[in-house]
């Protein structure tokens, strides 16, 4: 049940979307199985998929009668050393709703009234056309104790943030990285890390509503030191 309140309006409950999907796809390990590929390509069929939208009063979840979502990803790992490895992967989505007669929809105008429309053939929120990753790893082992290394990046294309497809979050490509120092025989772990190590600015979430279009940035570049025990068995 939508347990938004707006003046004057009777919320409906909404129903339990379902989702037929259909993947196929190959897993492969090559080379002494130092090298692990796979691939996939998938199909969602979504019926009465739930979608939202943020009136003054609160948030409030309706029906769409159809959504039809398509893709291919795939991911890879490869050991190239004893000590060093790196892995990935990349994803395409394209995703668009059937006939949607009663899409809510918000103005760009001032304070943005609502309007209803058939949101057929839009986009699906939240379903980025790309997004992918890629990670290293390098550990050692030494007398003072094990030494490891890891940085990965993360990608995202841009994506649109309600049926309208008037407004989008952007695409961001983010950096992180740690260092670690376990010594031998000891329960304590110490690890320097960053996240968005080149301060990227760019989105956490963006959407429209009825009080106007909001967004939230994320956190800039941010590093720190843990300090980590192991007690062992409880």
């Amino acid at each position: 049940y939508n347990m938004a309140s707006v003046p004057g309006t009777f919320l409906p409950p909404f129903d339990s979307e379902k989702l037929s999907a259909y993947e196929i796809g190959a897993r492969s390990e090559l080379f002494d199985r130092r090298v692990r590929v796979n691939v996939a390509g998938y199909y969602y069929d979504y019926r009465n998929i739930q979608v939202q939208a943020n009136f003054p009063g609160g948030q409030i979840t309706s029906n769409g009668p159809k959504a039809t979502l398509k893709g291919v990803e795939g991911e890879f790992e490869a050991r190239l050393s004893r000590e060093f490895s790196v892995r990935g992967g990349i994803n395409y989505l394209d995703g668009h709703y059937g006939d949607f007669p009663g899409a809510i929809g918000f103005t760009d105008s001032p304070f943005n009234p609502s309007f209803e429309f058939n949101g057929g053939g839009q986009t699906t929120v939240y379903t980025p056309k790309w997004s992918g990753n890629l990670a290293a790893d390098y550990v050692i082992d030494t007398a003072a104790g094990q030494f490891s290394a890891n940085a990965n990046m993360n990608f995202r294309s841009s994506m649109y943030v309600a049926v309208t497809n008037r407004l989008k979050n952007p695409s961001y490509t983010v950096v992180n990285g740690s260092l670690s120092w376990t010594p031998n025989d000891s329960p304590f772990s110490l690890r320097l890390w960053v996240l968005n190590a080149f301060d990227k600015q760019y989105l956490n979430y963006r959407t429209e509503s009825a009080l106007g279009d909001y967004q939230v940035w994320a956190p800039p570049r941010t590093y720190g030191v843990t300090l980590s025990v192991k007690l062992g068995d409880i």
